[in-house]
């Protein structure tokens, strides 16, 4: 997805002035922003400049709660992907569990 002009000026701006977040977090940020989408982000530091300037994001524990809760994966379903992500992204996604509550 190609960004416009306005789209591009911030996103220079924001590569000058944000040096923990990396070009791709950049630019989905700055997407995100003047579209009116959803950043989908694990980053901590993505969704702290999220919080910070309005911008609605999701992370993979948002999106199994949602599933959960909107019946779209049974709870067996969502620790077996978990368990898959874990495994390929060489990573753990802390306090899953609370996707359940």
């Amino acid at each position: 997805m190609n960004l416009n002009e306005d789209e591009y000026a911030e996103f220079v701006r924001l590569m000058e002035d944000e040096d923990y977040l990396h070009s791709g977090e950049l630019q989905g940020i700055v997407l995100c922003k003047h579209r009116n989408g959803v950043l989908l982000t694990n980053d901590r530091r993505a969704k702290n400049f999220c919080k910070r300037n309005n911008i609605v994001y999701f992370d993979i524990k948002g999106i199994l709660r949602a599933f959960y809760k909107k019946n779209v994966l049974e709870s067996e379903e969502i620790r077996d992907l978990v368990e898959a992500i874990e495994e390929k992204d060489n990573t753990r996604i802390k306090g899953f569990e609370g996707v359940f509550e």
